[in-house]
């Protein structure tokens, strides 16, 4: 059984990488994690030009974010399992690198939607081929007591932030350029063959560290319907309706058959398959058998407070992620590019105290500073509440989203360490794969709670608004309007708060309409209200991590 003390956690032997070549694995390692964060973000923003090169719609845009997500969750835990048995470094090569360039060149030059979303499908199964795999070769090559597993960790959280800034810079700066949504879209591609190549080069070829378990394909099967459904229900249930359809779903020339929704059928599914996995794995944890989820991870209490912290964070944290660049989209007019650039303090704040969060961790502890990356959130959150509306610029912002940027930096990368430090080598892409599952569903429900909050607080009553107006705007002058209301309440998980379309035009072709100003004011404050609000439960949220995370253990040695 795993302990809480670091000094007895048993400790991996860096086979297959020496001192000098695990400094540079890491350092793809940061890569990958920078891959997989643009890759997600990326569709969103170049979407409108996208929508008019291959002649979509809108809703094939946020339908192949969402698959993307549902893939992820459903093998992300198959992909932790795998590489435990038989190497983490094929699982990243093949698994993540291999569909990651396949997706991203289908991506780049999709004949049509149904070819992007299979790309968009193929991109998301090889996210978590990269993103479990990279847990795991920190947590071996790295392992508890080493003197620079801080650091590493670090690193690691500051690849979300170069990230997140990334994809609204690039698109923003090749927006105008003629094709140049397909230059932006094949950054994914090039950097999963640079990836590959790094880690094929520093990483030997060893094998896996539990190579006598079998796999779990049939809790494999039960988790990739119920988390596939899961997300997908929480995703495109504010779109099409939680229980009784209120907008179709049509794919092609096919039409959802049913007055009920299909989020709300899916859910109903997804509960179901969720009680049949719990069961079905508990069966397989009490005969000693190889599970998919294994229980004996939760024995230590770090892993099981970890998750907990890992699961709020992502519940509050990321979702503020998607609040706050729709507040410059939304609230502001930002184009793409002044958006990457307003949400640059959020990505410094990540990279400079994600990398500080080692040395800072090894001489206050862990549980110190995440909670110092708790308050931080908290602060932050709250001090972003004055400068949340319409007469606001990114300078007024800059401050206080670096000081939420400063703590997401501190949890990100303390949660991680924290999660994996009394899990066992031999469960190394297991334990790194239940927690990635625990942020996938944090971010969704995170995602959900936000847009119940925008619907409640703003979207009915600017709706309204728009609805008296019918003496001044034309029946599709008032549908555009209501799209861009709609799609503004809902903080979709994927599109990582970027969304672009009003329809299926981008924002700010709707908000330069002149004729459209003084509807686009009344929206503009009823949703700075509503951004305000969503801000004060994200402070909230962290406020509760703060008092989970007080529980964690002091190991003894950082």
């Amino acid at each position: 059984m795993p302990t809480d003390s670091a000094a007895t956690t048993p400790k991996a032997v860096n086979e297959g990488v020496s001192q000098g070549p695990r400094f540079v694995m890491l350092g793809f390692v940061v890569l990958a994690v920078v891959t997989v964060t643009y890759s997600i973000d990326i569709l969103p923003v170049i979407g409108p030009e996208v929508v008019k090169a291959i002649g979509t719609n809108s809703a094939v845009i946020d339908l192949g974010g969402t698959l993307l997500l549902a893939a992820a969750g459903g093998f992300v835990m198959l992909m932790g399992q795998a590489g435990d048995k038989f190497s983490h470094k094929p699982i990243f090569l093949y698994a993540g690198c291999g569909l990651i360039i396949i997706g991203g060149l289908l991506a780049s030059f999709p004949p049509d939607g149904a070819v992007l979303i299979v790309a968009r499908l193929l991109i998301g199964v090889g996210a978590v081929g990269l993103s479990v795999p990279c847990v795991a070769f920190l947590n071996l090559k790295f392992p508890v007591g080493d003197p620079h597993r801080g650091l590493a960790f670090g690193l690691f959280a500051s690849g979300f932030g170069l990230g997140f800034v990334l994809a609204p810079i690039i698109g923003g700066l090749l927006g105008d350029v003629e094709n140049g949504w397909r230059f932006a879209s094949l950054i994914i591609p090039l950097f999963g063959i640079i990836c590959f190549i790094g880690i094929a080069t520093t990483v030997k070829g060893e094998p896996g560290q539990n190579r006598d378990a079998k796999l779990d394909v049939v809790g494999s099967l039960l988790l990739l319907g119920a988390m596939a459904g899961l997300i997908v229900a929480l995703n495109e249930a504010p779109t099409y309706g939680w229980i009784m359809e209120t907008s179709p779903f049509t794919f092609d020339l096919w039409s959802w058959p049913l007055d009920v929704s299909m989020p709300f059928v899916l859910g109903l599914a997804s509960i179901i398959l969720w009680i049949i996995f719990g069961i079905y794995e508990r069966k397989r944890n009490h005969e000693n058998r190889a599970a998919i989820l294994d229980f004996g991870l939760f024995h230590s209490r770090s892993f099981r407070i970890g998750l907990v912290g890992c699961f709020l964070f992502f519940l509050g944290s990321f979702a503020a992620i998607l609040v706050i660049p729709q507040f410059f989209l939304f609230s502001l007019g930002f184009d793409t590019l002044t958006l990457g650039l307003s949400l640059l303090p959020i990505g410094l704040g990540i990279v400079i105290f994600g990398y500080l969060a080692g040395p800072i961790g090894n001489k206050y502890g862990a549980p110190a500073t995440v909670v110092a990356g708790f308050v931080a959130i908290a602060v932050g959150s709250l001090a972003a509440i004055p400068v949340m509306n319409p007469d606001s610029n990114g300078w007024l912002t800059a401050i206080p989203l670096f000081i939420f940027g400063v703590g997401f930096g501190l949890v990100y990368a303390r949660i991680t360490q924290t999660v994996l430090a009394t899990v066992p080598p031999a469960k190394a892409g297991l334990g790194g794969a239940t927690m990635f599952g625990i942020r996938l569903l944090g971010g969704a429900f995170g995602a959900v709670i936000l847009t119940v909050i925008m619907v409640t607080t703003a979207a009915d009553k600017t709706n309204d608004e728009i609805s008296a107006q019918t003496d001044t705007l034309s029946s599709a002058q008032v549908e555009e309007l209501t799209s861009l209301v709609k799609r503004g309440a809902a903080l979709r998980q994927e599109a990582g708060g970027m969304n672009q379309l009003a329809g299926d035009r981008s924002y700010q072709e709707v908000l330069a309409e002149e004729e459209l100003k003084p509807a686009i004011a009344d929206i503009a404050d009823a949703y700075s209200f509503a951004f305000r609000i969503t801000m004060v439960i994200v402070a909230l949220i962290a406020i509760l991590g703060v008092f989970i995370t007080l529980r964690l253990p002091r190991p003894k040695s950082a």
